[in-house]
């Protein structure tokens, strides 16, 4: 997804997986996001993860890491107890960020890793 304004919203959904076989978790938990990729082609966007509305009971987002060694990912916030995180891309440099988002199931008292695929390209962005 390219962003044309200054906000990338980005659903997670987090599912058991009853045959065991999921994504993460030791495969107890598929999740996907929507978009899949997330590519910032302005300065200082907002990017916004949120728990799809039917998970937000259950589990909550804690915290975000990454391999950002070039100071792109700022202004961390957990917002609505827990389902959503927000924080800004200052895309000044570009990388290939790999994200981590560390969602806790409250069920289960388990944690749970969700690592979306992050791009991006400082403008001016070319052909």
């Amino acid at each position: 997804m390219n962003s044309s304004s200054s906000q990338i919203d980005v659903t997670l959904t987090v599912k058991d997986s009853l045959l065991g076989d999921g994504n993460t978790g030791g495969g107890r938990y598929n999740y996907t996001f929507d978009p899949d990729l997330i590519h910032v082609t302005e300065h200082d966007t907002e990017i916004v993860y949120r728990l799809a509305k039917e998970d937000q009971p259950r589990f909550r987002i804690v915290n975000l890491y990454s391999t950002d060694t070039r100071d792109q990912l700022d202004e961390l916030e957990i917002r609505e107890d827990g389902a959503e995180l927000k924080i800004v891309h200052r895309n000044t440099y570009q990388q290939l960020t790999v994200v981590s988002l560390l969602v806790h199931d409250t069920k289960h008292d388990h944690p749970v890793n969700c690592d979306p695929q992050v791009t991006n390209d400082p403008p001016p962005v070319g052909p």
